[in-house]
This record gives structure tokens, C-alpha cells and sequence, in this order.
């Protein structure tokens, strides 16, 4: 089930050329191809239940931000895709090559996704903070992205704060595993897998610090499995 792709139209039109456009959809076809796969033939549950965060959004109606490493996001990507659609979190992709090599194929596979510019006069930050704030919308990041790895940048409280989310941290753990890359170790879909999602309670973005983000994924237990 394709999803919506949701550029921010304060920054303009946007040029491809004609040979990138065609790169890039063949590169999210085969990524589409893989992900459906992986995500048809894997088994995968969350733990505990999301009816807990469920009687949290009914209660607050605040925002959540999903986040977890970046090594995690292809699965949790997939993941997702299990929540119902009131908790369903957009995904977070910008305009870079590296992105657009597969951010289409994230929502053909039912994830909305949201486009920032890296061109834009307003920082991500800024561009990812008023997307939440006048959609409303949960969202999903991954704050280590770009390194270092495995540390929480402090971007995402902001947004928390500014946006009046709560932090949603989220750990996986995956069988069979299978990884990429000495540093980022990128955990990578394989199909007829056992895939965990793990998360711990929400919390406010104006209690968040980043001792205990980081601390909350540590608690998870399983953000090194």
C-alpha cells in the first residue's frame, strides 16, 4: 500500500535530471523488491503491546518521536508497518543522494515519509520541528545519523521541546543477524527472520536530557544484540 511522500513546499520546486530520476527509481525498485520480501516472510511483534501507547496518545494527544539507532532503521521501517495507523510514525528523509536511494520504496511500502531540503536557508531541524508541529503527526528519527554512531545527537530534543513531543525510545533485536559496516553496523533485512521491537515508556520532551535518551536505549537492553 503506497503511502504519502510529503515534500516541505516553503522550499521551492525541486530539479532532478532526467538520468537521476531514473537512477533513483530504479535503485528504490530494488529496495521496494527486498523490503517487501523481508517484511512478508519475517515474523515480527512488538514488546510490550502498543495498546499501552495507545491509552498514552488517548491521554495526552501529544506527538511522539520514535527514535533509535540508525543501524536499526531499515528494520524498523518495516516494522512499523504493524502499529496501527493513529501510532503509525512518518519517516524522516532528506533530499541527499544517499536518502533518495531508497526513501520511495519506504513509502510504497505503506510508511509516510517526509522529505527535508539540504539546500533549505532553514535548518533540518527547524524544517523537521514545524512539520510535527502543524501536522501533528508522530514521527520516527534516528539520532545518530551521520555519526558518531551509537550517540545521541541533541537535535532531537530540541524538536521535542520546541515541537512539545514526548520521546519514544525503541530497541530491536533480530534474528537472523546480519550486518554491514565496521562502524555504523547497519543491521540488514534478511528474509524469514525473528524480528523484536522493543520499546520504553514516552517521555516528555521538556524533561529530556541527553543522559537519559541515551539512557533510556541503554535500559532497553538489546541496542547492541
Amino acid at each position: 500500500m503506497s503511502a504519502k511522500f510529503i515534500v516541505d513546499d516553503k522550499n521551492g520546486p525541486i530539479r532532478i535530471r532526467l538520468l537521476r530520476r531514473i537512477f533513483y527509481l530504479f535503485s528504490n525498485v530494488l529496495f521496494f523488491t527486498y523490503y517487501y520480501i523481508c517484511q512478508r516472510s519475517s515474523r515480527m511483534v512488538w514488546i510490550p503491546s502498543p495498546k499501552g501507547l495507545q491509552k498514552r496518545f488517548s491521554s495526552t494527544q501529544r506527538p511522539m518521536i520514535y527514535y533509535a539507532w540508525h543501524g536499526d532503521s531499515w528494520w524498523l521501517i518495516a516494522a512499523v508497518m504493524m502499529l496501527p495507523p493513529e501510532l503509525r510514525p512518518v519517516g524522516i528523509c532528506n533530499s541527499g543522494t544517499m536518502s533518495r536511494l531508497n526513501s520511495r520504496a519506504s513509502a510504497w511500502l505503506g510508511v509516510d515519509m517526509f522529505e527535508y531540503s539540504l539546500k533549505s536557508e532553514r535548518s533540518a531541524r527547524r524544517q523537521i520541528t514545524d512539520f510535527v508541529k502543524t501536522s501533528g503527526r508522530h514521527i520516527m528519527v534516528f539520532p545518530d545519523a551521520g555519526g558518531p554512531y551509537r550517540q545521541l545527537r541533541p537535535g532531537i530534543l530540541s524538536i521535542a521541546l520546541e515541537a512539545e513531543a514526548d520521546l519514544l525510545p525503541v530497541g530491536l533485536k533480530v534474528r537472523p543477524k546480519i550486518v554491514i559496516g565496521r562502524i555504523m553496523q547497519h543491521r540488514v533485512p534478511f528474509p524469514f527472520s525473528r524480528v523484536e521491537v522493543f520499546w520504553a515508556q514516552p517521555f516528555s520532551g521538556r524533561d529530556a536530557t541527553t543522559r537519559n535518551a541515551n539512557r533510556a536505549l541503554q535500559e532497553l537492553g538489546v541496542t547492541r544484540h
